[in-house]
This record gives C-alpha cells, structure tokens and sequence, in this order.
C-alpha cells in the first residue's frame, strides 16, 4: 500500500506541474539595441563598463537576468570577458531602458586599449559585444546568445 500511495502523490505532483507550466507561454525578448556605452574609471583593477540597452520583454511577467558571459571587442582586439556584477530584471509587457554595468579586470584588457591607434587618435570604433546571457521565469532558464555592435566615440572613453 506504502508504494501505491507514494506512487499516487509522485503522479499527482508531476501532473500539476506540467498543468502549471504548460499555462505558460513564452515569447521572445526583443533586443532594441544599445542606446549608449561608456567606460569607468581605467585606473581601479576593475573596469566597469555601462551599457545602456533598450528591450521588449512581450511577455505577462517579468524575467530575471541571471548570468551574463560575454567578450568585448574594440576596433576588432580582444578587449576582455565581462561578467555583469547585478541582476537586472525586465519588466513584463513594456519596452524599456536597461543600464546594464559590466566588469572586466585591468589585466585582461592591459595591452588592446593601450595598443589601438585608432583610441589615441581620437577616431571612432567599433565594439563588438559576442557571448551568452541566461534568464530566468517561474525557475526556468533560457540562455540566450549575444552578437552585436555598437560605433564608440572617443568620448566614450573619458
């Protein structure tokens, strides 16, 4: 009888949780673009780096960036992995601005800030942002991957 009952409340379980999730609908977020870059002090060990993004989250709750693995690239050298150092949550059923703060250390963008021509002459470049980014609803994960582009200033750098 013990392994009936237990049998009974391990179906009972799983049925309500695909009851559950199957209610769920999941439409995809919307990457708008990034509306503006600038980077942190490049004195401290850690190099922040402020990307302000605009998104569409189409869906009827919110969804919570968990992880962010990316590398950046300016003017086409490696400029370093990021991490992100703060959850960012996107609002259910609007279009918003995001600022979204990621980190790199000092050492791993040492010689490709320093080494680019194009910086100290004060010319326009490109950063490329390659990677993945994992979100979170209702205690499911999606990763997500990233490739994009965005033309920096020299004002970006000051």
């Amino acid at each position: 009888m013990k392994v009936k009952r237990g049998f009974k409340s391990w179906i009972l379980i799983a049925s309500c949780f695909l009851f559950f999730t199957s209610c769920i609908t999941y439409k995809e977020v919307e990457f708008k673009g990034i509306n503006d870059v600038s980077i942190g002090d490049i004195k401290s060990q850690k190099i922040p780096i402020q990307l302000d993004v605009k998104v569409h989250n189409p869906n009827n709750y919110n969804i919570k960036i968990t992880k962010v693995n990316l590398d950046l690239y300016i003017g086409g050298k490696h400029f370093g992995k990021t991490r992100s150092s703060k959850k960012v949550v996107i609002k259910k059923n609007q279009e918003l601005d995001y600022v979204i703060v990621l980190e790199t250390s000092k050492s791993e963008i040492g010689k490709s800030l320093f080494s680019s021509l194009a910086i100290l002459l004060g010319k326009k470049l490109t950063l490329e942002i390659k990677g993945s980014v994992v979100a979170k609803a209702f205690g499911i994960k999606k990763k997500f991957p990233v490739n994009e582009k965005h033309i920096l200033n020299p004002s970006d750098f000051m």
